[in-house]
């Protein structure tokens, strides 16, 4: 049997090309974007939209007749590298600071801001137009804070006091809750579980996998890690994070919910500052790659009406069950009504995770175009508001 016959040097190198100019004005427009305070991230995907083969870069495609701006397997292959390791850094420079660091409240936060829209999701799925399947992969995808720009905000405000605490560490937490949600959602998908015992089965195998694996981890990856001499260090990094790759994407979980618990559990080595410097380097040149992807492969065209109002509500639900999740939490730690609507607000960007399982469920053949679309719209524009409203809220203080 034949294999199939890859691209040409000349179309690799044209690839390469396309995608080097998408990510040369995502930075532009992200620097326009977040000297607005609308973040990098959203002009990275704006870079992405505009110069992708569905927008400005077909066109030039088509005046050249050459695959400039084009999606093949290898700029997919870059984006998929690029998210785990985006990911993984996320998980190394954090660690599982946040989650003994939060208390009680500051987790509830983090739990029920992340629960409760993605039951809204699920619970209006049929106004939607999706199945349960569907719905609990893009609730999923919405119930995440984006960590780096709450990071981000709070640095560029100086920000201190009990509401800042409870928003960083709420946000660190809710990514863990909602790639819990993800395995799950990506579990009933697989397994056709419909019925309420075969969900309460994937619930239970999924949620009980993931924290043995979690803990295991971080008490055995630091051991191995110490007994390699430092000048391995980074390739025992990767060994660690492909391996734990490997063994989750047996028992059915996502590449990047791996990469996440490789990265906490090398946070906890006493060389991880080491680690932290070199992804921090990486992520300067290929950070950008992932997120211009994401924003090439949304197809306006795909949407219409339907995909348009369906992301319309994914908005409303977002930014509702974020708030309504995290604001009784909020003011239980803060007692300060003003103070307990600024951490809600602060909740409400959606970011790097929830992108990462939208192109992960596209690529994986969980969602269609469609659903793609209106989904990577809704996480960009709830990014867009909440970050508005975060500032507006900022100066009530």
């Amino acid at each position: 049997m034949l294999e199939e016959r890859g691209p040409t040097s000349q179309e690799l190198g044209l690839e390469l090309l396309g995608l080097s100019l998408m990510i040369l004005v995502g930075k532009v427009l992200g620097d326009v974007t977040e000297k607005y305070g609308y973040g990098r991230i959203t002009g990275e995907l704006l870079g992405g939209m505009i110069m992708g083969p569905f927008a400005l870069g077909g066109i030039i495609n088509g005046l050249l007749n050459v695959k400039l701006f084009y999606l093949g397997s290898e700029v997919l292959f870059l984006s998929q590298l690029s998210v785990i390791f985006l990911v993984f850094a996320s998980g190394l420079e954090h660690g599982s600071a946040p989650l003994r660091r939060a208390g009680a409240w500051g987790a509830l936060g983090a739990i029920m801001g992340a629960l409760v829209p993605f039951a809204l999701i699920v619970a209006i799925r049929d106004y939607l137009s999706l199945n349960l399947d569907v719905s609990m992969i893009v609730g999923s995808a919405l119930a995440p804070t984006s960590l780096a720009v709450v990071s981000g905000s709070l640095q560029s405000a100086r920000a201190n006091g009990k509401w800042a605490d409870f928003l960083l560490s709420a946000s660190a937490i809710d990514d863990v809750v909602s790639l819990i949600l993800l395995s799950i959602a990506f579990g009933v998908s697989e397994s056709h579980g419909t019925t309420l015992v075969g969900v309460i089965k994937v619930v239970a195998f999924y949620s009980v996998a993931w924290i043995i694996i979690f803990v295991t981890s971080i008490k055995v990856v630091p051991f191995l890690t110490s007994r390699v001499g430092g000048q391995y260090i980074l390739e025992m990094s990767l060994v660690v994070l492909f391996g734990i790759i490997v063994i989750m994407q047996a028992l059915g979980f996502s590449p990047i919910i791996a990469a996440f618990i490789a990265g906490v559990s090398l946070s906890e080595f006493s060389g991880s500052q080491r680690l932290q410097e070199f992804s921090r380097s990486f992520l300067l040149v290929f950070g950008s790659i992932f997120f211009v992807v994401v924003g090439a492969e949304f197809d306006l065209a795909t949407m219409g009406l339907t995909g348009l109002l369906a992301s319309l509500i994914m908005i409303a639900a977002a930014l509702i069950g974020k708030l309504a999740g995290v604001l009784p939490f909020a003011y239980a730690m803060t007692r300060n009504g003003k103070e307990s609507v600024l951490a809600g607000t602060g909740m409400e960007p959606r970011g790097e995770v929830g992108l990462a399982i939208a192109s992960a469920a596209l690529q994986l053949g969980f969602i269609d175009q469609r659903c793609y679309s209106a989904l990577t719209l809704s996480l960009m524009l709830t990014t867009i508001l909440g970050l508005i409203a975060y500032s507006r809220a900022i100066r009530m203080l």
